[in-house]
């Protein structure tokens, strides 16, 4: 069908008054300007919280690898959707138990490239990519009310 027919459009696509198309199953961060927000959303808490946590480095009276993880589940309880939003606290709760290995992990890399001297850079860092992650995966097959879309039955 051609574009400039005036028929409506039946197909898995909508012409927007603006001249862009849009997806009726469209993800809420493609309706909400796109990856771009999910990806400053997360820079910023993961590197606000690998701040915090470079700035106890010379105070933290436990192991760094520790610390790294501990930041690992603190990023993991901040990122995504609110642990307040329905049934997300299920979600919360599993991204801070794997944020444990994967901060250690972490520790571990900065270790093996060289960097383990320098906090405050591999931990706002790290936690900065966390983040982005956590955001992107939460946010990949949301609805625009933050909500997952409802699981399709089987014929």
């Amino acid at each position: 069908m051609a574009a400039g027919s005036g028929k409506r459009r039946s197909g898995a696509e909508a012409i927007m008054l603006d001249g862009s198309q849009e997806r009726p199953g469209a993800s809420a961060p493609e309706r909400r300007g796109g990856m771009a927000r999910v990806l400053a959303a997360g820079i910023v808490k993961g590197g606000a919280l690998g701040a915090g946590a470079a700035y106890l480095v010379p105070h933290w009276p436990l192991s760094a690898g520790l610390l790294a993880a501990a930041l690992g589940m603190a990023v993991g309880v901040v990122a995504g959707r609110p642990f307040w939003s329905g049934d997300a606290w299920v979600a919360t709760i599993l991204k801070a138990v794997a944020g444990f290995p994967v901060g250690w992990g972490g520790h571990w890399l900065a270790d093996k490239i060289g960097i383990l001297d320098h906090p405050w850079i591999w931990l706002p860092a790290f936690a900065a990519v966390w983040a982005v992650l956590l955001e992107t995966d939460d946010a990949i097959g949301t609805r625009q009310d933050g909500r997952a879309p409802p699981a399709r039955q089987a014929p």
